[in-house]
């Protein structure tokens, strides 16, 4: 099952979605990579049912947050090639017990399904060493790192599931029923690495506690936004001295200048109008 932590509030929920995809006459959907519940607020009982009939022949949960209710949908084949489903208000049985255990993270996240946590991330690197063997950076993975070289952004998206996609701590939060299971629920974890650089990343819902980055949100440990793409406007990158002065570095090699108005050592900030990089010292 999939899992993870959200809002610093760890709860166990577990998920049973039923989908019946057999070949019965009627609608039937193949909701392998769908929510298992529905959202349906302020939905009276046949709103409920029409919200359920939408997925197809089969089991449908369909959730109200606001006025804290969860239905059970049997829906089967009508006429004419419709599905007619009946709705039973559930209080009971794993699934309700996941409703409630999201309905209250949803109410400690200030009534929003869009959670956010915070990931500090400490990885060794395996980038480019200096002549003396050293790394050229802090010897860390950084948000630098993750857009120049695939192995250490699949090093990062690796660490995101494990730690998502398993127990922590005592309490087993688990991302089934939290998350990835309703229809309007999402994950964006801002991952904060050891030199404070940081990139956004989101759980996929197409695939098993997957997380993605989210572009343009990836920023240096000096708070210089990391371009994915020349900006083709002025821009102004300030660097505050981290130990090897490589935030520098980096931006330059990100910038691929046509030409750079100075050697990139010791900048304490570039001066970028789209072509040209100029580099200002101190002194």
């Amino acid at each position: 099952m999939r899992s993870s932590y959200c809002s610093g509030l760890l709860l166990s929920a577990m998920a049973f979605g039923y989908v019946d995809s057999s070949s019965a006459s009627g609608i039937v959907v193949d909701a392998a990579s769908e929510p298992v519940y529905w959202e349906c607020n302020g939905c009276t009982i046949l709103g409920v049912e029409g919200t359920a009939s939408i997925h197809g022949i089969g089991t449908h949960f369909v959730y109200d947050l606001p006025g804290n209710h969860f239905y059970r949908n049997a829906c089967e084949p009508g006429g004419g090639g419709t599905v007619a489903c009946n709705a039973t208000e559930q209080r009971s049985g794993n699934p309700y017990l996941t409703f409630v255990n999201y309905r209250n993270l949803w109410l400690n996240n200030g009534q929003s399904e869009a959670f956010h946590p915070a990931y500090h991330l400490d990885i060794p690197s395996s980038a480019p060493r200096n002549p003396a063997g050293g790394p050229v950076d802090d010897g860390n993975i950084n948000a630098y790192d993750t857009l120049t070289y695939p192995h250490s952004e699949h090093e990062v998206e690796l660490a995101l599931t494990s730690y998502f996609g398993t127990s922590v701590g005592i309490m087993e939060p688990k991302i089934d029923g939290v998350v990835y299971d309703y229809e309007n629920g999402s994950m964006v974890v801002t991952v904060t690495f050891h030199d404070r650089s940081t990139r956004k990343y989101k759980l996929s819902r197409n695939s098993d506690g997957a997380f993605f980055p989210l572009a343009n949100t990836a920023v240096d440990s000096s708070g210089n936004p990391l371009p994915e793409s020349h900006p083709s406007n002025y821009q102004v990158y300030t660097f505050y001295g981290n130990p090897r002065g490589y935030d520098a570095t980096n931006m330059t090699m990100l910038l691929s200048p046509s030409s750079l108005s100075q050697d990139v050592g010791g900048c304490t900030s570039e001066r970028w109008d789209g072509e040209q990089l100029t580099c200002v010292h101190p002194f």
